[in-house]
């Protein structure tokens, strides 16, 4: 998970949404000044200058050069700079945010800031922007929707078959890190894609702002966050208002990355599933894909890392293996700074194979056999694993990488840019499998 955990907008969008989820600085001026300056540091990767305004044990996890190479990586996925719009500011729990879009000759992204009410940065991120032009509107065979948990209401969409229904629906759950209702990654809209066409196929669909995009820091309650916070809480409500719309029939939820990963435990909360789809999810903890990640990527030369920050990162990550016990280290910090104590303590905790073995729905386990984020290592632990379990079909797919696109020899990020739809025959697997319950 995403990871997940993380697609690579989410992720490589670009280092900075990973290796700045906690930073600290004095908050100097005004909210829309100092945040301008940051802004510029970043613009004229001036990696050394963001670094002197973290807090110590950030400076020691995260090389400065890494700050210098963020912009470049930026210019390089989404096309040359173009414009920046006025700085937004908003409270948000305590914490004073302060955004931006940033218009790029390929994509428009958000620039956000978030200082604590101890005027240091706790978060500085590049995120998809939530309405992209190409998303923007809803068509005449979609329909508004809001997604509500508790305080929390997350806008969405529900598109239907032509016809009439009642329809089989399926809820489309994100992977790690921010994600618009689209699912948007550079050029592509896995989501939107996935929707228009299981809808050719009689299947509705509801997709949804991630709570992360809309709330930002606000996501979470006083860093007690979980899964659950950040993906599952959300998931459950869509089923269970899915449950009350007449147009609509059995529920299916289909998860992407951390969204399959977690696809078992939404089916267990939510109770009204009629079956799961697990879109290259892995029945490992997250420590463990970040860890592979990293030295995946090291190994293929990815820009913005070296062998001391992937060393750094592989160590922090073993040792939450030891999480329990007396060989546990609290002093080396959780992985990339991501996250509490809280989210990791569940992260370590959940199992996603024993979940799935309690259930009795029937479940779809996918993946791309080129996807270096989750690996053919976790699907075959999904296959040892569920050996007894008549009503869970199992599908690899040699020319995909994590995404479902189609390519050749080794994955690497660059390949997320190329637009490509998910395959045809992974849609049509999908929809067999959804009207084969029904």
């Amino acid at each position: 998970m995403n990871t997940e955990r993380m697609d690579f907008r989410k992720r490589m969008v670009v280092w900075l949404a990973v290796v700045c989820l906690s930073t600290g600085t004095l908050f100097a001026g005004q909210p829309e000044e100092f945040t301008e300056k940051i802004f510029g540091y970043i613009r004229r990767s001036m990696g050394d200058s963001i670094s002197v305004y973290l807090q110590e044990e950030i400076r020691t996890q995260v090389p400065s050069g890494t700050w210098g190479q963020v912009y470049g990586q930026l210019e390089a996925q989404f096309g040359a700079y173009q414009s920046k719009g006025d700085w937004k500011v908003d409270k948000i729990q305590g914490n004073t945010v302060v955004t931006s879009e940033v218009r790029f000759e390929k994509d428009t992204l958000i620039f956000l800031l978030s200082v604590n009410e101890e005027g240091q940065i706790n978060g500085i991120r590049f995120l998809p922007a939530s309405s992209p032009p190409v998303a923007a509107g809803v068509r005449k065979d979609e329909r508004e929707i809001v997604v509500r948990w508790e305080e929390y209401e997350l806008p969405g969409i529900l598109k239907l078959p032509a016809g009439a229904g009642p329809f089989p629906v399926a809820v489309l759950v994100h992977g790690s890190g921010p994600s618009d209702r689209d699912g948007t990654v550079g050029p592509n809209m896995i989501f939107r894609d996935m929707a228009d066409r299981l809808a050719d196929k009689g299947i509705a669909t509801i997709r949804y702002d991630k709570r992360t995009l809309v709330y930002g820091a606000g996501w979470e309650r006083e860093g007690t966050g979980t899964f659950d916070d950040e993906t599952v809480n959300d998931a459950v409500a869509a089923v269970w208002q899915a449950t009350t719309l007449p147009e609509l029939s059995s529920v299916y939820v289909i998860g992407l990355s951390q969204g399959a990963n977690l696809a078992p435990r939404i089916a267990q909360r939510a109770g009204d599933v009629a079956g799961i789809v697990m879109m290259a999810g892995s029945p490992r903890p997250l420590n463990q894909l970040l860890a592979e990640q990293l030295e995946y990527l090291l190994s293929h030369g990815q820009p913005g890392l070296n062998r001391e920050f992937v060393d750094r990162v592989k160590n922090s990550c073993d040792n939450l293996d030891l999480y329990g016990t007396e060989e546990y280290d609290a002093s080396l910090g959780f992985p990339l700074n991501i996250g509490s104590e809280a989210y990791w303590q569940f992260a370590m905790k959940y199992d996603a194979l024993e979940t799935l073995r309690s259930l009795s729905i029937p479940a779809f386990p996918l993946q791309g056999e080129r996807d270096y984020q989750v690996t053919m290592k976790d699907y075959v632990l999904w296959q040892q694993g569920l050996t007894d379990r008549p009503n869970v079909t199992m599908k690899s797919y040699p020319a995909l990488n994590h995404l479902f696109f189609e390519g050749e020899g080794i994955c690497l990020p660059s390949e997320y840019e190329q637009g490509k739809p998910v395959a045809s025959y992974v849609i049509e697997d999908i929809a067999a499998f959804i009207h084969k319950g029904i």
